[in-house]
């Protein structure tokens, strides 16, 4: 079954559609899951027979993983990552609910027909454990980018060959470590690495940590640049129901737990995000809507 977009735009629909259809098997994004996730939308349902929910294309907060895993607990949870241009290859079946405070999930394992590298800049592998951007060739790798020939080569990496033609890689632009038990967790994008005051900040893990308080529902961090060319963190987020926690209280925690330097600027409560197309948060458009105000203020 294709979700018809009419379903997606309100979790009640959503969950309607599943209970109607039966599903047993369900693949979606991580908005989604935090909708159905809401007080009441799935009470009285009946999704016994949902037995496996997939979900990827971004991070899942922890604490709303919970929630739903709690209200579905006949369902296997599956997080699964792959860009666009390798389809998927990375897959961390969840074991057990997760810790309140726990780290973000791993991005997890390779599938069998998968092989992945985490390399430096220099794109020499590094040690488990160490950082590094994520390599990855499959057979369902892509040809190249439509007319951007400089694109598709910025995007492939060569493994000097052994005898044969080299074995191309996918460039995925993506941070990740190996824990102790193999599984790659997901860092962040070199592009979400800024420097900031002279510092390097990985903007996700800005994000994590206002995650991590207990009033926030979501949570989007991004960088702009003053009158004078400095970077800056700015940071916009959507409040629980009925949380009362304040602009000063999310900096208090955020000053609690980050270096100075990593700190945002600001942060701004507001309603609503704006949204890309596959329902992910459109910080570039946040960014933009930004840098549009300050034009305004300053005339």
């Amino acid at each position: 079954v294709i979700i018809p977009e009419e379903h997606t735009k309100f979790a009640a629909s959503l969950a309607g559609l599943l209970e109607a259809e039966q599903l047993t098997v369900f693949y979606t994004v991580p908005m989604a899951l935090i909708q159905l996730g809401q007080p009441g939308i799935l009470d009285g349902r009946d999704l016994g027979g949902l037995r496996l929910v997939l979900f990827g294309g971004e991070p899942m907060p922890i604490k709303h993983l919970r929630t739903i895993m709690a209200q579905l607990p006949g369902a296997q949870f599956v997080n699964v990552y792959g860009p666009t241009e390798t389809n998927g290859c990375t897959h961390y079946p969840v074991p057990e609910l997760p810790d309140a405070g726990g780290e973000s999930l791993p991005i997890g394992y390779p599938y069998d027909n998968v092989e992945t590298l985490v390399v430096d800049d220099d794109d020499e592998p590094v040690a488990p454990g160490e950082p590094g951007e994520l390599l990855v060739r499959t057979p369902t790798l892509m040809r190249g980018y439509w007319g951007r020939d400089d694109l598709t080569e910025a995007a492939f990496y060569r493994r000097a060959p052994y005898g044969g033609l080299p074995d191309l890689f996918h460039r995925t632009g993506d941070l990740v470590a190996e824990d102790p038990a193999g599984a790659l967790r997901f860092l962040g994008r070199k592009d979400r690495q800024i420097k900031a005051r002279g510092y390097r900040v990985e903007l996700d893990e800005v994000e994590s940590v206002l995650l991590s308080h207990e009033g926030v529902h979501e949570a989007a961090v991004y960088a702009t640049a003053d009158a004078d060319g400095v970077r800056e963190i700015q940071a916009e987020v959507i409040l629980e129901a009925g949380a009362e926690t304040t602009a000063a209280d999310l900096s208090g925690h955020l000053r609690a737990s980050l270096p100075p330097y990593a700190v945002p600027r600001e942060v701004r409560i507001r309603t609503a995000f704006p949204r890309t197309s596959s329902g992910k948060i459109d910080r570039i458009a946040m960014a933009a809507e930004h840098a549009a105000q300050l034009t305004t203020v300053g005339g």
